[in-house]
C-alpha cells in the first residue's frame, strides 16, 4: 500500500495569486510565500527560507477573498531552486490531527477551494 495515494489519484492544480502563511508549531515567526499548485490534500510553496521536514504546521491560505486558516499540515520535502533562488517545499495537509481545530470545517473549504480552482482550470483549458 502506498504512504500517500491521494498524491497519484488527484492532480494538484497550478494557481496564481494564492499566498500562504506557514508557522512551525512551537516556534516564532512565520513564512511568507507563493503558493505554486493546490490540492485538497496539500501545497507546493515557494518560500524565500527552508521550512523543517516532517514537523508539524500551520498553514494559512489567502486566495481571491477567501481565507483558510490553522490548516495542519506537514512539509514532505523542500528543496532550493537555484533558477530562482527560492525554496519549494512541498506539503501535505494532515487535517486528521488531534491539533487541528474544526476538522470538518477546514476539510470542507479545503475541498471548495479544490473544486473552485478546478472550475476555473478546466473551463481555462477549453
Amino acid at each position: 500500500m502506498s504512504r500517500c495515494p491521494e498524491r497519484r489519484n488527484l492532480e494538484r492544480f497550478p494557481v496564481v495569486d494564492m499566498k500562504a502563511w506557514i508557522s512551525v508549531r512551537h516556534r516564532f515567526g512565520t513564512h511568507q510565500g507563493a503558493v505554486v499548485d493546490f490540492n485538497r490534500f496539500g501545497v507546493t510553496v515557494a518560500l524565500r527560507r527552508p521550512i523543517p521536514v516532517n514537523k508539524p504546521l500551520y498553514v494559512t491560505i489567502k486566495y481571491s477573498g477567501a481565507r483558510l486558516e490553522a490548516v495542519v499540515g506537514a512539509a514532505h520535502h523542500c528543496r532550493f531552486t537555484p533558477a530562482d533562488g527560492t525554496f519549494r517545499c512541498g506539503i501535505r495537509f494532515r487535517t486528521n490531527s488531534p491539533i487541528q481545530l474544526d476538522r470538518d470545517e477546514v476539510e470542507s473549504r479545503l475541498e471548495a477551494l479544490e473544486k473552485t480552482l478546478a472550475d476555473a482550470f478546466l473551463s481555462a483549458a477549453t
